[in-house]
């Protein structure tokens, strides 16, 4: 995750003026962080949208969030030269899942800050999806939605961005993870209150590989 001069001071400008809107007015500054992650994520693969994703994660601090998020999948980064073989298969399954079929089974993130834990909401798609993958791992039903692969949680510095303090999502040490989920790394950032960007990490034997990008926003209190 490198990024110029110029991109830099750019996102760390924007940043500033969005921190001071929600000051002001917290709605007005997370819908217009929203955007601006949805835009670099339409963008992506391109190195221009990459660069800019990697410094606005960057200019965040390690996320600050409980209870239940809206996801969004931001967008998978250029495929890492070195990542491993069984890296390559499952960003090739992903990727084909959500651009070839068009689908989504990610819905977000539920986080239990007390208890530095979390878990994810999705799809019976990503039910059905599991079960291929491990037929005995269960998900769990939570209203009009499903919830799995949990996490646990720990602020430290992130593996790809140095010097980057990241809210950690650890889906290796929980031990309850089936395969691919247990290779997992994901690292969140918040760039204003209630909105968060994430990166997806493969871990494999010489390290940590950046997958994709993600984001979540919380509801802003009345």
């Amino acid at each position: 995750m490198t990024t110029s001069t110029s991109t830099k001071s750019k996102v760390n400008g924007q940043v500033s003026r969005l921190q001071a809107i929600a000051d002001l007015d917290p709605r007005a500054a997370q819908d217009a962080a929203w955007a601006w992650i949805e835009r670099l994520g339409a963008g992506l693969p391109r190195q221009a949208a990459e660069a800019e994703l990697a410094q606005l994660f960057a200019a965040g601090a390690p996320a600050v969030v409980d209870g239940q998020t809206q996801g969004m999948f931001v967008g998978w980064t250029m495929p890492d030269a070195h990542l491993d073989r069984s890296g390559r298969a499952v960003r090739a399954i992903a990727k084909f899942v959500t651009e070839r079929l068009g689908l989504m089974p990610w819905l977000g993130k539920k986080f239990d800050r007390a208890t530095e834990r979390g878990t994810n909401s999705v799809t019976t798609t990503a039910v059905v999806l599991a079960k291929l993958l491990a037929p005995s791992y269960r998900m769990r039903r939570a209203g009009d939605h499903w919830e799995g692969f949990d996490m646990l949680n720990r602020v430290e510095e992130s593996v790809v961005s140095p010097g980057t303090r990241v809210l950690v999502l650890d889906y290796e040490s929980i031990g309850a993870n089936p395969w691919p989920i247990n290779r997992v790394r994901d690292e969140a950032v918040q760039i204003v209150p209630g909105v968060y960007l994430g990166a997806k990490l493969w871990h494999q034997d010489n390290g940590y590989r950046l997958l994709a990008y993600w984001a979540a926003k919380s509801p802003i209190a009345s």
